[in-house]
């Protein structure tokens, strides 16, 4: 899903869309929301990324 930012500064400095990516951790039993502009990988992978940041 693409979404963009509204206000009048962030607006400005960032003014591509952005991508929402859902993912739900059977692991730990919960769903984690990501914010990203990484449009070129999947949703597992923007997943795993943000998974890997955390652990280490």
């Amino acid at each position: 899903m693409a979404i963009g930012v509204t206000g009048f500064y962030p607006k400005q400095y960032y003014p591509e869309p952005l991508r929402l990516v859902r993912y739900w951790d059977e692991e730990q039993n919960r769903e984690f929301v990501f914010l990203t502009n990484a449009t070129h990988i999947s949703p597992l992978q923007v997943a795993e990324l943000y998974k890997n940041r955390c652990n280490n």
